[in-house]
């Protein structure tokens, strides 16, 4: 076993079960309020930064693994920053796409359309979670509205190109958007702190636009669900070719 696969093949969703575990005495009632848009901020934090863990590792996985990729890898590294934005995880999915293509001698495109057959619901997997918790009642109406969500991922994932070598899409465009206008610009918020000296006055511009998931903790947590069962179901895969190669091309 590698010496990261553990950790890669644990779901993001261990990060929800702590906070239920950790708040299951606390109350759902006014006073607590303040407390709960903590918890939640700090869960979306540490959620993140699971992930980002995960794309490194991984990354680093195929690096060790395979001398080609590892050449592009080393120039590109830098780069990849944190690993927090959408395109530095698009970049490690089609590293992860293209070398399972290698051993297995499929085609991207042919492994993506084999995965589309495995349906994925991370809102469920996330409610399965909060369901019978007081978390649902802090935010009641954000999670009233997350509960009818499951049609924002219906289509949205395992992007089939139209050619074998084109760069697979990890999201349609829909959640792309909101992964990239809503979550990651939150999760820098959070990160760096930006609230500390910016106002809390959105301009009635971008109030316009939002919708009832654009400021949502819950429908967050299910988009890095998501992320999160893809690259998961991928690195098995590779898993396997992997051990059925006892060498390793250069």
């Amino acid at each position: 076993m590698s010496k990261h696969e553990s950790f890669i093949l644990t779901p993001i969703t261990s990060v929800l079960e702590e906070m239920i575990a950790a708040t299951s005495r606390l109350d759902s009632g006014i006073e607590t309020y303040p407390l709960w848009d903590y918890i939640l901020q700090s869960t979306f934090t540490k959620m993140t930064g699971f992930q980002e863990q995960k794309m490194k590792c991984i990354d680093w996985e195929l690096a060790t693994n395979g001398y080609d990729y590892r050449r592009s890898f080393l120039e590109d590294v830098k780069n990849r920053g944190t690993y927090s934005t959408y395109e530095s995880k698009q970049t490690v999915y089609n590293a992860l796409l293209g070398e399972i293509a290698r051993y297995s001698r499929k085609s991207k495109k042919d492994i993506v359309e084999q995965k589309t057959k495995n349906g994925i619901d991370p809102q469920g997997k996330v409610q399965s979670i909060l369901d019978d918790t007081n978390v649902k009642y802090c935010k009641q109406r954000e999670y009233a509205s997350f509960t009818r969500c499951k049609n924002q991922f219906r289509d949205q994932y395992w992007i089939v190109p139209k050619d074998s070598d084109k760069t697979v899409k990890l999201f349609e465009s829909r959640l792309c958007s909101y992964y990239k206008d809503d979550l990651y610009r939150h999760r820098n918020r959070i990160a760096h702190n930006t609230l500390s000296y910016q106002q809390n006055l959105p301009e009635l511009e971008s109030l316009k636009n939002e919708t009832e998931y654009s400021r949502n903790y819950f429908f967050w947590f299910a988009i890095l669900v998501l992320i999160d069962e893809i690259f998961m179901d991928l690195y098995r895969e590779y898993l396997h070719y992997i051990k059925m190669n006892s060498y390793f091309e250069e």
